[in-house]
């Protein structure tokens, strides 16, 4: 015969015929004493293993004759337990809390406005206390409340917040805490507003011009700019942070450039310095010039022929749903636009490092070819035919700070890589060189104007030859003229006098270009500013989508 709390045993100190006494275990909960005989208990417990050793040697003889038997149910024996009468309860130690709820969950997750009511049973108190126990959330101060639950109203605030609440109970032996976890969260309804394909200039949510207007030219480089919007009503200040995405081409999955400045090979592999992720808003609050207002993607020159149609999924962070409990969903939306690349001819281009007799910096092989290739970021034309020239490099002595010295550098060059007509006609007295059928490019930093493009004269050098620094507008501009596109809007001047005996094109709104238009493929993570098309004399300078209109066209 044992004594029994419930229907656990306890370690009885000392039996007589008057008193029991025994050791209750700190922190037992309540219930009554009485006494369990562990002979019955024992012949419970063999005739239970019985019944269930019977219950297998069934089943197995069902699976012998090819019948599965469905699984056996779970008998757990239950030991026996004191009965309970009016005189041998036992109060218990410490104070019980059976259930703290909020809205029936220790762990509750709820949209902006739901209203919360917290809920309690407790036993063995003699004092409760109820109380928010973070900065936010309804608050609730209660102490010994009548009732069960208590109504803390709405939840009301315009921003993901965590609530918490404690309860803590009392008695003779100490005190009991329980806790719940309310949290204020909103599922948002992210949008692709629109997708844009750019190589440097394009038309986009723009109200007199239709999206993607502007040409793309196969083989060079694009980037994919994805418009994201987000609902969330108020909450949140209508932004939602961490937004990232995927872009998948032919099998080819491609994560955001954001932040990667400037591209590379190498950074764009080990994707240094990247930001794959954006702070998504309303469309009403989308700037276009803000490239960090939307994700960005670099589509390789090799992927960019004929028609591709990328595959985009959109991805917020995992939020808590407010409905039908505590469970949590990554909000993810999909788009498949499309674009087609138009083939068009490699404009050929072929330059020379230019030295110095009185000497000075000149530009490394590298260098010459880096910044004719970036020049390329500005014309709609891919950069694939660009080499030395089989003259690699020239030695002048000219003055290349004034014009005289400067288109004599140019004439130089020129007779160097074309045949001119007193040559063509009078061979012996000048070799006739063989014309490469390429744009000369003479490179030197020593030119305090920049460059100098030649013009077209009967008995002279052709207009196949420029000479520049290694600025990327620049190289542009000079090439602009071998296109045979003029100087545009002479009054917008950066401290060059424009030439007033040359020929001017005129361009809608002079030339200006708008700042929401240009994407700088090569600095992916920065806001371009240029305020006129490259064939101006402003300080800022890029393509206008007039000019390239004019050359798409023309390439």
């Amino acid at each position: 015969m044992v004594v029994i709390l419930g229907n656990q045993p306890l370690q009885v100190v000392s039996w007589s015929d008057t008193e029991i006494v025994v050791l209750v275990p700190q922190g037992a909960r309540s219930g009554c004493i009485g006494f369990r005989n562990e002979s019955i208990e024992a012949h419970r417990l063999n005739q239970f293993q019985q019944r269930h050793d019977a219950l297998s040697q069934v089943a197995e003889g069902m699976a012998c004759l090819g019948r599965i038997p469905a699984p056996l149910p779970a008998f757990p024996l239950v030991r026996s337990g004191a009965p309970c009468t009016p005189s041998n309860r036992f109060a218990g130690t410490l104070p019980e809390i059976e259930t703290f709820l909020a809205n029936g969950l220790t762990d509750l997750v709820v949209a902006p406005g739901t209203a919360l009511m917290l809920s309690w049973d407790v036993r063995n108190t003699t004092a409760i206390r109820i109380r928010r126990t973070s900065p936010h959330g309804p608050a609730i101060d209660l102490t010994d409340p009548t009732g069960t639950s208590a109504s803390l109203g709405a939840f009301i605030e315009t921003r993901p917040v965590d609530a918490a609440y404690e309860l803590v109970a009392s008695n003779r032996c100490g005190t009991a805490t329980a806790t719940v976890a309310v949290r204020l969260r909103k599922v948002p309804k992210l949008k692709v507003e629109g997708v844009e394909f750019t190589q440097g200039i394009q038309t986009f949510l723009d109200p007199v011009a239709p999206d993607n207007s502007l040409g793309l030219v196969a083989h060079k480089n694009t980037v994919v700019r994805i418009y994201v919007s987000v609902d969330l009503g108020g909450f949140a200040n209508d932004e939602l942070p961490d937004v990232t995405a995927t872009l998948t081409v032919a099998g080819a999955t491609f994560l955001p450039i954001n932040g990667i400045k400037p591209l590379s090979a190498d950074n764009l592999a080990t994707r240094a310095g990247a930001i794959d992720r954006i702070t998504v808003r309303p469309l009403s609050q989308i700037v276009r010039e803000q490239v960090d207002h939307t994700l960005n993607f670099l589509l390789p020159a090799a992927m960019c022929v004929g028609t591709v149609s990328p595959v985009i999924k959109v991805t917020a962070p995992a939020v808590e749903t407010p409905s039908p409990g505590s469970f949590v969903m990554t909000p993810t939306v999909t788009a498949q636009p499309s674009c087609t690349f138009a083939k068009k001819k490699a404009m050929k281009l072929r330059y020379v490092r230019v030295f110095h007799v009185d000497g000075g910096a000149s530009y490394t092989d590298l260098k010459a070819r880096e910044s004719v290739v970036r020049a390329l970021d500005l014309l709609p034309t891919p950069a694939t035919d660009i080499a030395p020239a089989w003259l690699p490099t020239w030695t002048t002595g000219v003055d290349l700070g004034s014009w005289d010295g400067r288109f004599e550098l140019l004439d130089q060059l020129d007779d160097q890589h074309d045949c001119s007509p007193s040559e063509w006609l009078f061979p012996w007295e000048d070799e006739c060189p063989d014309d490469d059928d390429a744009v000369w490019i003479g490179l030197t930093p020593l030119i305090p104007l920049k460059g100098a493009a030649q013009g077209l004269k009967v008995f002279g050098t052709s207009r196949n030859t420029v000479i520049a620094d290694d600025t990327s507008d620049t190289i542009a501009h000079e090439l602009g003229h071998t296109l045979k596109c003029n100087h545009v809007n002479p009054n917008v001047q950066c401290g060059i006098a424009p030439d007033k005996d040359g020929s001017f094109d005129s361009l809608p709104d002079d030339g200006r270009v708008q700042e929401r238009d240009i994407f700088d493929v090569f600095f992916p993570g920065s806001s371009k500013i240029a305020t006129h098309d490259i064939m101006s004399y402003a300080c800022s300078r890029w393509i206008s989508k007039y000019n390239w209109t004019r050359l798409f066209n023309l390439f």
